[in-house]
């Protein structure tokens, strides 16, 4: 009965040799940022007519599609995955969850493989971040 199963799994799953493997990962790194510019383009009109609250859903749900990509790059693409990591960051912030975007950047950081372009593209990210905490802060204060 096992080798039965064992030959029927080989028809339905054959093994992939690490260039098709490249190919899927590839496609699914894309699919998932296409998906993720849809949904961003979608909150900055939403932004722009002050429908807020939606906004902000539809940038949650671009920045986690975007960290998807940002997760299915290979080491091989550090360019393109810097681009996208600072993407998935901006989307965060955007969103409002200035945690997550802060702890994202930070991470991104400490990846020694990050071009220096990302690196300083960062920097200000997490300097904007600590701007808008101070900013909030000084507003709950006030209150």
């Amino acid at each position: 009965m096992s080798n039965q199963s064992s030959r029927l799994s080989k028809r339905i799953a054959p093994r992939r040799t690490k260039h098709e493997v490249g190919i899927v990962m590839r496609a699914v790194w894309i699919h998932a940022h296409l998906n993720s510019e849809r949904f961003a383009a979608k909150a900055e009109i939403l932004h722009r007519k002050g429908i807020e609250d939606y906004a902000k859903y539809l940038y949650r749900r671009a920045a986690k599609l975007e960290f998807v990509a940002f997760e299915g790059i290979g080491p091989d693409k550090t360019r393109t995955k810097g681009i996208i990591g600072v993407s998935a960051v901006c989307l965060w912030l955007k969103s409002g969850d200035l945690e997550i975007s802060e702890v994202l950047a930070q991470s991104m950081l400490m990846d020694e493989s990050m071009p220096e372009f990302i690196i300083d593209d960062l920097c200000d990210i997490l300097l904007t971040i600590q701007n808008r905490k101070e900013q909030e802060a000084n507003l709950k204060s006030d209150t």
